[in-house]
């Protein structure tokens, strides 16, 4: 396949694991004045940033649709969107008004066993305020929603898993293992600060992993070693932080760190391929079809870039 084909070759196949849609509103947006490449903890800005999570309707659809459709352009066939406190099933409406789906999630003290649309994602804290409070309602979610999905973000940074250390005595993946939270319903998000054990735990688990490279390099967070069987997933996470809309961005970027600790090219292609196609189940699946097509695509970007 040349690499100058258009994405269409994959319209509809590709998985975006962990997003935040609403930090994103137009290709020229801004926050308080600062770009959406840069961050700032500034009161007027953070003000700003909360209002963008408690938009729904019109608002919620028109703030969303540049970054769906540019998603839709690259083939991004569902989303799990983590924007914050709007309702749920507004989300999943607007991504499905532009032809994608969205994974329904719900806040993990805002969850109901009656909750519609299903299969939902509970979204947890992580490890500065998740507890066993937490816990037990992941626990009646799993048991009562067999198809939905638990995630987390864990091991971000190092001052997180530190936090986690201190609270917990262990690891944030060793207390969810330890919780019975740790299985193929699992999505950990980021992973950037877990170690050899940790991930020997969420493989014999079959959890699966989000990795956000971009937004890792863009807050420089430490880089994780990622074991050949683990099951990943990619995520496009906040362009505001990251800088990108791109998932395939991010799937290149990874590639590229794999190649630099060792692997072939064609072989961290083929991995990044198959982690942007692997569809966001319960149960590891062999990827689709189409993933032999991204690896070539994403071996010869990398060209470009090496």
């Amino acid at each position: 396949m040349n690499s100058n084909s258009p994405n269409r070759l994959w319209h509809g196949t590709l998985v975006d694991a962990h997003r935040h849609g609403l930090y994103d509103l137009a290709a020229d947006w801004s926050l308080a004045g600062v770009p959406v490449e840069k961050w700032s903890d500034a009161p007027r800005f953070l003000a700003h940033e909360r209002q963008t999570k408690w938009l729904f309707g019109d608002e919620l659809s028109e703030v969303l649709q540049p970054w769906i459709e540019y998603s839709r352009n690259e083939g991004v066939g569902t989303v799990l969107d983590f924007s914050g406190k709007h309702a749920s099933a507004d989300v999943e409406y607007v991504y499905g008004m532009f032809g994608v789906r969205s994974k329904v999630t719900v806040l993990w003290n805002s969850w109901r066993p009656d909750i519609r649309p299903t299969p939902a994602v509970m979204i947890l804290p992580d490890e500065r305020e998740i507890g066993p409070e937490a816990a037990e309602a992941a626990r009646a979610f799993l048991k009562s929603m067999p198809g939905g999905l638990i995630t987390l973000h864990a091991g971000e940074s190092e001052a997180r898993a530190r936090i986690g250390k201190s609270r917990f005595g262990r690891s944030i993946v060793e207390w969810l293992a330890m919780e019975s939270l740790l299985d193929s319903r699992t999505l950990l998000v980021h992973a950037n600060t877990l170690n050899a054990n940790d991930f020997g735990l969420i493989v014999d688990a079959g959890a699966g992993v989000v990795m956000c490279p971009l937004t890792r390099l863009a807050l420089s967070n430490p880089a994780p070693t990622v074991p050949q069987r683990t099951r990943i997933f990619f995520g496009t996470d906040a362009p505001l932080v990251s800088g990108s809309r791109s998932l395939m961005a991010q799937a290149l970027a990874e590639a590229v760190r794999w190649i630099a600790s060792g692997c072939t090219k064609i072989a961290a292609a083929e991995r990044a391929a198959i982690a942007l196609t692997r569809p966001l189940t319960g149960e590891p699946r062999e990827s689709f079809s189409t993933a032999s097509d991204l690896a070539e695509f994403l071996f010869n970007n990398i060209n470009k870039v090496k």
